[in-house]
């Protein structure tokens, strides 16, 4: 009597830890998830102040550009402004994401003429390649995201 005592108290105990050790370990794989996904977010968002941000850009177009003294002093108030107006369209149009994309494509079009009205010939040029490079990459990550997001859906379906 007193072993089957003992082995029906092995048992719930066991039990108990097993149910333990499951949960615990379906906390810890959420945990770890959740952080994977929060330090993704956080990556895709822009590093930094507005300042900083147009300081780097500005930095960027000098080094590759090989832009003069003048040419930063005047690109400077045209980055700025930029990022201001950017800002204020993501406010206005904060949740109606067609007319917020339509918006921020007509400013940077806007913000790109301004620099280009800056720079020389040569460097008009090259300022267009980069710009159609980086296009071209934002439109593949746009094809990418809508794909997984409807492979997604389809999952959902099944």
């Amino acid at each position: 009597m007193e072993s089957t005592h003992i082995l029906a108290e092995y048992q719930h105990r066991s039990g108990v830890w097993a149910t333990f050790r499951q949960h615990f370990v379906s906390n810890v794989l959420v945990l770890v998830g959740l952080a994977f996904l929060a330090t993704g977010l956080f990556a895709q968002m822009p590093q930094g102040t507005p300042e900083q941000m147009v300081e780097r850009r500005l930095e960027h177009l000098s080094k590759s550009l090989k832009l003069s003294d003048d040419q930063k002093t005047k690109l400077k108030p045209i980055l700025e402004n930029s990022m201001k107006e950017m800002a204020k369209i993501r406010e206005e149009k904060k949740g109606d994401r067609k007319a917020l994309l339509t918006s921020a494509k007509e400013r940077m079009d806007a913000t790109e003429k301004e620099i280009s009205a800056i720079l020389t010939p040569e460097q008009q040029t090259k300022f267009a390649a980069q710009r159609d490079k980086m296009r071209d990459k934002m439109e593949d990550r746009m094809k990418e995201r809508a794909e997984k997001r409807k492979a997604e859906k389809e999952a959902e379906k099944k």
